[in-house]
C-alpha cells in the first residue's frame, strides 16, 4: 500500500503553508520587525536614548582612564561625554583629542 502524499509545501495557488510547532516563544528574537512596529516618535526616541548610553559608556572610560585627552580638565567628564559625541574626524576633533598610549601610560 503507498503511503498518503504529503502536503506540499508551496500549493499551486502559491499560499505557504508553514506550520511551526513546539519552537520556544523568544521575546525581541527579531528586532527588525521589533522596529518596524514602533511609532516614529519612539522609534527616534530609542534612537537617541541609545546614541546617549553609547557616548556615556565611552566618556566614562575617558574619565576612568586618567589623563587620557589633550587639553581636556583632567577628570571632567563633560570634557570626555562631548568628545565622545563628537563626529570621528579631524576638524571636529579639535581642541580636545585622545593622546596617543605612550609607553610609561602601560
Amino acid at each position: 500500500m503507498k503511503p498518503p502524499p504529503q502536503p506540499r509545501l508551496a500549493p499551486r495557488d502559491g499560499a505557504l503553508r508553514i506550520e511551526m510547532r513546539g519552537a520556544p516563544g523568544i521575546r525581541f528574537a527579531d528586532v527588525y520587525h521589533f522596529l518596524l512596529k514602533l511609532t516614529w516618535p519612539r522609534f527616534i526616541g530609542l534612537m537617541i536614548s541609545g546614541y546617549l548610553l553609547v557616548n556615556l559608556a565611552f566618556a566614562g572610560l575617558y574619565v576612568m582612564g586618567g589623563d587620557v585627552i589633550a587639553n581636556a580638565r583632567a577628570g571632567s567628564f563633560a570634557d570626555a561625554f562631548f568628545l565622545a559625541c563628537r563626529p570621528w574626524r579631524p576638524s571636529a576633533m579639535a581642541p580636545c583629542i585622545p593622546e596617543p598610549p605612550t609607553p610609561t601610560s602601560w
